[in-house]
């Protein structure tokens, strides 16, 4: 790295200090954005592996891009719009590196960008949306398999309990959870951008599937051994196990649509 840039991004973490304390403290503080230090250790890793290499040279855009998320970064702080700042902060490096090293600076966008999905966004009230479709569509899985089930906006009430979808059990976690391992999974992969985007796209629903069959394991388990041995035993293996089948999933999924696309080629 040159000695211009590196001076250059010391002082862009400079003026994001205050920015970069928030998403630290949400990352230690906010279970929804935990993953934050294992996207940082991703992203540090692909772009250290992906700047041996470059060639110098310019490229304009990188200073028009660094400038535009600067800009955007003084409004958000102007206003309080911590999550805004936050979503500048990796275009302002990556605006920087492209400055300096050109178009050979471009297999460093994911390596960077990738850190946009460590960004603690403000999603409390898509939270609250998921928490009644979730706990809806449970009841509605679990009373075709002959369990009385009746819900009451997020609360879903059984014959012998009662329970609250509160916002862990929304299905926002696994939503941003499985949408960062897809995205660096098709960055991985070398397949066509069509097949990645469907892989990115079918992330939401997944997690959103693998979220109400979780919900729907813990009221059966409820119902049949009891409230407690449910939100024990039950409620913390189902949310590893259904996520790891929502990931093998997105795998098969690969595959169909590679298969697909190779027979009507």
């Amino acid at each position: 790295m040159n000695r211009p840039l590196a001076i250059a991004i010391v002082a862009t973490i400079l003026i994001y200090a205050k920015t970069l304390y928030w998403m630290l403290g949400s990352w230690i503080m906010n279970p929804y954005y935990s993953h934050g230090f294992l996207v940082l250790a991703i992203s540090i890793y692909l772009a250290y592996r992906n700047f041996r290499g470059l060639e110098m040279g310019t490229n304009p855009l990188g200073l028009v891009i660094f400038s535009i998320a600067l800009l955007v970064h003084v409004f958000a702080t102007i206003f309080d719009y911590d999550f805004l700042s936050a979503m500048s902060f990796p275009f302002a490096i990556f605006g920087l590196i492209l400055t300096f090293y050109g178009v050979s600076a471009k297999r460093l966008a994911f390596p960077i960008l990738f850190l946009l999905f460590a960004v603690p966004y403000p999603i409390y009230e898509i939270s609250n949306v998921l928490e009644i479709i979730s706990a809806r569509a449970s009841a509605s899985l679990v009373s075709l398999l002959g369990i009385k089930a009746q819900t009451v906006g997020a609360e879903i009430h059984l014959s012998k309990c009662s329970f609250v979808v509160g916002a862990p059990c929304s299905g926002i976690r696994s939503i941003i959870a499985l949408l960062t391992v897809s995205a660096l999974y098709c960055y991985l992969i070398n397949d066509r951008t069509f097949v990645k985007v469907i892989l990115i796209l079918a992330a939401i629903p997944l997690a959103m599937i693998a979220n109400v069959l979780r919900i729907s394991i813990i009221l059966i388990s409820a119902e049949f051994f009891g409230r407690d041995f449910a939100l024990g035993v039950v409620h913390y293996a189902s949310d590893l196990i259904l996520f790891a089948i929502a990931v093998l999933c997105l795998i098969g999924l690969r595959g169909c649509l590679n298969w697909m696309l190779k027979a009507t080629s």
